[in-house]
C-alpha cells in the first residue's frame, strides 16, 4: 500500500512539474481519486462538507452567528461519523446501502477528525480576514482534500496554502530544499518513530 501511495505521489508531482499552470485541477483530479481509491463515501462527504462550508462562510464570514453554526456543525458531523459503524454495523438497511459504496461493509471516512479541523480553520480565517473571501471553489476543494495531508496532516491555514497553488518555476534550489525535506521526514520516521513505537 506504502509503495502504491507513492508512486502515486511521484506520477501527480511529476504531472505539476510539466503542467504547471493546470497545477490546481491535477491536484485536485489526484486528491478526489485518491480518496475515492480509499472509500468512495468519504469523498462525497469531503465534497458536500466543502461546498456547504465554502457556501456559508464565503457569504457569511463576518457574521458570527454562521462562524459560531459551522464551528459546531464541523464538530458534530465528526462526532456523528466517528460513531457511524458503531450504530449502524448491524442494520441491513444501512449495511446494503453502504455496500454499494464500499468494498467492505462499513464506512471508514478517511482522516474525519483531520477534516473537521481543517474546516475549522477555514472558517476562523475567513472570519479573521487572513484569506480573501473571493477565493474560488475549486482552491477551497483543492486545500480541503489535498490527499498527501489528508491521511496524516499537518493542518496548515488556507493563506499558506493558497499561495503554493500559483504557478510556480522549478529550479535546483527548490528541488533541493524539497529533497532535504523528503530525507529528513524518512530519517524521523524510519529511524526515530518506527523504533519507538513498540515502547510507547
Amino acid at each position: 500500500m506504502a509503495i502504491i501511495v507513492f508512486l502515486f505521489f511521484l506520477i501527480t508531482l511529476l504531472l505539476c512539474v510539466l503542467f504547471p499552470a493546470q497545477k490546481r485541477w491535477l491536484l485536485l483530479f489526484s486528491s478526489i481519486l485518491f480518496v475515492c481509491a480509499l472509500n468512495v463515501l468519504s469523498a462525497v462527504v469531503i465534497v458536500a462538507m466543502s461546498f456547504l462550508n465554502y457556501r456559508i462562510v464565503r457569504f457569511n464570514s463576518h457574521r458570527t452567528f454562521w462562524v459560531r453554526f459551522l464551528v459546531l456543525f464541523n464538530i458534530a458531523v465528526f462526532i456523528f461519523l466517528a460513531n457511524f459503524i458503531s450504530w449502524n454495523t448491524n442494520n441491513w438497511f444501512y449495511y446494503s446501502i453502504l455496500n454499494e459504496f464500499t468494498n467492505s461493509g462499513f464506512v471508514g471516512v478517511v482522516g474525519i477528525a483531520y477534516y473537521t479541523l481543517l474546516n475549522i480553520a477555514n472558517v476562523s480565517d475567513f472570519y479573521f480576514e487572513r484569506i480573501n473571501a473571493n477565493i474560488s471553489f475549486t482552491n477551497y476543494l483543492v486545500y480541503t482534500s489535498y490527499f498527501p495531508k489528508l491521511l496524516s496532516g499537518p493542518i496548515e491555514m488556507p493563506s499558506n496554502f493558497m499561495e503554493q497553488l500559483k504557478p510556480s518555476k522549478i529550479n535546483a534550489s527548490n528541488i533541493t530544499t524539497g529533497l532535504n525535506r523528503i530525507l529528513i521526514g524518512l530519517f524521523k520516521k524510519m529511524v526515530i518513530a518506527d523504533n519507538l513505537a513498540p515502547s510507547v
